[in-house]
């Protein structure tokens, strides 16, 4: 089990859309979570099972994100992979600022993220400071919302936490209410540029995702297509699936408790060679998930834990 971590992580973070300009079922927005009841500060820790932790995958993060408003001020994550060859510690940061008063919606942020890593080949893993931090070189941030607090350009950088990556990203955002669609233009430096299209009902519901793109390491290859449908019943978020290549390659069955989902199972594949995941959550008075796990089979692989400050 243990060598099919990489490969069950490396599916689930493929079939979670990385969100920038609409919020999916399975995910957070990609850049900060965007919670009910205007929390002040989220402290997010997530621990995979010693059975499940491989050299490929952070298997301990902990993350804070602060708020002043629904707008988040600064986004830490401080990570720990289980590499006994090379023990380190990874610190990243972000602060973003408004250009002038901070008002509801602002319309133009700024700001700058730092990235340090620190390791050793003859003992642990050494701590990472924000003195360490603050020695690095600060880069910049930038962020601009329409009239409705909506993303419409961000140029900075993402940080993918579970696998410890890290990209120089653009991202447009552009939203079409009469025709009820986002379209998400998201180009990772010298990597790749993809184009998802998302079609909303008249109730706000995602209804489907179609993604295509192109590298951009000379060739302008195309990178292969997905999308996902998604099916409600009476207004309720049942059952959605996703396709690569026009192909189905992952079933996802959802559970959900007064409008708000607690669970979700997945199946990837068919046949013998089918994977069957599991994902439950619980919630706090104001919906917020406070902890989410995440099982193969019925072994437990990770567990997410969430502090929430309102």
């Amino acid at each position: 089990m243990r060598r099919l971590l990489p490969l069950l992580l490396l599916t689930t973070l493929t079939t979670a859309h990385a969100a920038y300009c609409f919020q999916h079922p399975r995910t957070d927005l990609t850049l900060y979570p965007r919670l009910s009841g205007a929390p002040r500060q989220i402290e997010e820790q997530v621990t995979v099972e010693p059975a499940f932790r491989t050299l490929d995958f952070i298997t301990a993060r902990t993350s804070n994100y602060t708020y002043q408003g629904t707008q988040a001020i600064q986004v830490t994550h401080r990570l720990t992979p289980d590499d006994p060859s090379f023990p380190r510690t990874t610190l990243f940061q972000a602060t973003i600022r408004p250009s002038g008063a901070l008002a509801s919606p602002a319309t133009t942020l700024a700001g700058s993220w730092r990235f340090v890593i620190r390791g050793s080949l003859t003992g642990p893993a050494p701590q990472v400071t924000a003195a360490d931090l603050a020695a690095e070189k600060a880069l910049p941030i930038s962020i601009t919302l329409d009239a409705q607090g909506r993303l419409t350009q961000y140029k900075g950088v993402v940080l993918n936490p579970e696998a410890g990556l890290m990209d120089e990203v653009q991202v447009s955002c552009t939203y079409a209410s009469a025709q009820r669609t986002v379209r998400e233009v998201v180009s990772l430096a010298r990597r790749t540029r993809s184009v998802t299209d998302a079609q909303f009902g008249p109730a706000g519901e995602l209804l489907s995702l179609s993604s295509t793109g192109i590298t951009l390491d000379g060739s302008n290859s195309p990178l292969i297509p997905t999308a996902e449908t998604f099916t409600y019943d009476n207004g309720t978020l049942s059952r959605s699936v996703f396709s690569v290549a026009g192909q189905a390659n992952s079933t996802f069955a959802y559970t959900l408790t007064s409008g708000q989902i607690t669970g979700y199972t997945v199946q990837i594949g068919e046949g013998d060679n089918a994977v069957r995941e599991r994902h439950t959550f619980t919630r706090d008075t104001h919906g917020n998930w406070i902890t989410h796990e995440y099982r193969l089979g019925k072994a437990l692989v990770a567990t997410v834990t969430r502090r929430i400050t309102y």
